[in-house]
Parts: C-alpha cells; structure tokens; sequence
C-alpha cells in the first residue's frame, strides 16, 4: 500500500474514532445542550466526508474488478 493510501486510510479510521467519541460524549448526558448540538453538527459534517470518501473508494475498486 501506497503512503497516499495508507494515509487515506488513517483519515477514514481517525474521523469514525471522532464520530464515536461524539456519540459517546452526546450519549453520556453530561454535556451543555449547545455543546451536544455543536459536536453533532462536527459529526454530521465527518460522516458526510467519510460517506463520500467511501463512494469513492468503491467506484475505484470497481474499475479495478472490471
């Protein structure tokens, strides 16, 4: 594996360890509301990019198969 994809890879994995340190965080009830709301608002933005980098991942693996 290439740096360029060993990093795409660390950027995958460290926004979904982002996006589960919000849920936990969201979930334990003992942050402010606006401070929930803001960190939701992080999380929504994360999973959007990572939903993204993922559609990309499996079109290129795709053109790989055919």
């Amino acid at each position: 594996m290439s740096n360029n994809e060993n990093k795409k890879v660390e950027t995958i994995e460290s926004k979904i360890n982002r996006v589960e340190e919000i849920v936990n965080k969201i979930e334990s009830g003992n942050a402010p509301l606006e401070e929930c709301l803001e960190e939701f608002k992080e999380a929504h933005k994360l999973i959007k990019e990572l939903k993204e980098k993922l559609t990309n991942i499996r079109e290129d693996i795709n053109k790989v198969d055919n």
